[in-house]
């Protein structure tokens, strides 16, 4: 069944079809934040528009290889990455053919309902076309890394990509705030058309309203914006800069205006992380802290001091910070996610650490959801791929000797694990794609060039 945007979205990806690759990669990085916005319904479940411009960017690739006639002859250094990605994709790609019949009527939280509605009403496992969804999404992810990487495509095109993801993300997150504030228009029936789209939409705690933007829920939105304070900050203490510190800025006050758990834990991790990790390793090699990081550290003080003269003076505002980092582990919700992860578990072990194949299961922790879902192995080759993907793209940096584009190498590196430390707290989608976006960056790093982008990286420092 055809969304209402399905036709104005066909339009914009065959325009991006036309122009060629590069306008598809910044229309496919820009997608990755419409989480909530289907392009067509397909069966049970909708195409997210996200994956209607991976298969446009898949096939436009795949013309341009066969209209040049020229294979790769080879694929670079480092090429460990793809080793283990192939190696991920293959248990997964047998778990799905294999588990749901091994396991057949094992009780699993099904992929296709709350986590609220399923507790103590399990499911019965049984091969469905979750299984084939989950499946076909990691088989689009796994293409475009390895088309990113033959194709080495210039980190500069991800660059202005992501700039414009984070600037129309928070854009929507303020109109959706005046929105609330103000009744004025905010177009929900464009941007949320997935299945169960009001899950996220007009939540309140009292009298504050919680901001999704462009995203399902707000958890999601944090989930994603962790990635990119995580990103900016570290980019910000390796080259100061203005622009970035305004990024940082809107970032931080997007975090805030979610009302999530996530955000706020997300802020306190990215900060102390990045503060001592980039501070004691100045401190113990004989140096003093720079003024960046000092900056972190008064900025840190001076929002504690904030929050806390606040807090003492509104009662509003108490209730708001004990909803959200306090009675939330104690109420129901809390319950339900942690008896989802508990079970996940339970089904590691009842199935031998093999899973139960993609989107046999569906807990709430990222973690969690990999282990019940790909087994150990799975987990292991899939923790391997992200963690070879990240030395290989330091390494060709550091080969090129280009200081700009390694300073946010770095920085993408502690993007793509803030994202995962954010999605094993709140967000268990393997398919959630801001974190496969950090991947394509991280390949399109470890094949990048210093002559073709030493000079951009240097005029956006």
């Amino acid at each position: 069944m055809a969304e209402p945007s399905t036709l104005f979205l066909a339009v914009i990806g065959l325009a991006c079809f036309l122009l060629g690759t590069r306008a598809l990669l910044v229309g496919l990085v820009i997608a990755s934040v419409f989480q909530a916005m289907a392009f067509i319904a397909i069966g049970e479940g909708p195409l997210i528009v996200y994956y209607f411009f991976g298969v446009l960017f898949i096939l436009r690739n795949g013309i341009d290889l066969l209209w040049q006639a020229t294979a790769p002859t080879s694929l670079g250094e480092r090429t460990r990455p793809l080793y283990w990605l192939l190696l991920f994709v293959v248990i997964a790609a047998l778990g799905v053919l294999v588990l749901p019949l091994a396991f057949k009527g094992a009780m699993v939280y099904s992929p296709k309902l709350s986590l609220d509605e399923q507790y103590n009403n399990l499911t019965p496992l049984a091969f469905n076309s979750s299984h084939l969804n989950q499946l076909v999404q990691l088989l689009i992810n796994a293409l475009i890394v390895l088309i990113v990487w033959i194709r080495k495509t210039p980190p500069r095109h991800f660059l202005v990509a992501l700039a414009c993801s984070l600037g129309l993300t928070v854009g929507f997150a303020v109109w959706q705030l005046v929105s609330h504030l103000t009744g004025a228009y905010f177009p929900s029936d464009w941007l949320y058309t997935v299945s169960n789209w009001s899950i996220g939409n007009e939540q309140r705690f009292g009298i504050f309203p919680r901001i999704n933007g462009v995203f399902l829920e707000p958890s999601t939105m944090a989930t994603y914006l962790v990635g990119f304070l995580a990103f900016l900050l570290v980019w910000w203490v390796k080259q100061p800069s203005w622009k970035l510190f305004a990024g940082l800025s809107l970032c931080l006050l997007s975090m805030v205006l979610t009302l999530s758990t996530t955000a706020y834990l997300g802020i306190v991790l990215v900060f102390g992380t990045v503060f001592l990790g980039f501070g004691l390793t100045q401190l113990l090699s004989g140096g003093w802290i720079n003024k960046t990081l000092f900056g972190i550290l008064c900025m840190t003080l001076l929002f504690a001091w904030v929050v806390l003269i606040i807090t003492t003076a509104s009662t509003e505002m108490r209730d708001l910070l004990s909803s959200v980092l306090i009675e939330k582990e104690g109420g129901d919700s809390f319950r339900f996610r942690f008896e989802a992860d508990l079970q996940s578990v339970l089904v590691v072990w009842r199935t031998y650490g093999l899973g139960l194949g993609l989107g046999g299961n569906r807990p709430s922790s990222f973690l969690t959801l990999l282990l019940s879902n790909v087994g150990l192995f799975g987990v292991l080759s899939f923790l391997l791929f992200m963690a070879s993907l990240s030395s290989a793209a330091l390494y060709r940096l550091r080969t090129i000797g280009n200081p700009q584009l390694l300073a946010i190498g770095i920085a993408a590196v502690w993007g793509l694990w803030s994202t995962m430390a954010a999605k094993v707290l709140a967000q268990p989608d393997l398919s959630f794609a801001p974190l496969w976006v950090w991947a394509f960056f991280l390949a399109s790093l470890c094949v990048c060039t210093a002559h073709a982008d030493q000079a951009t990286a240097a005029r956006r420092a």
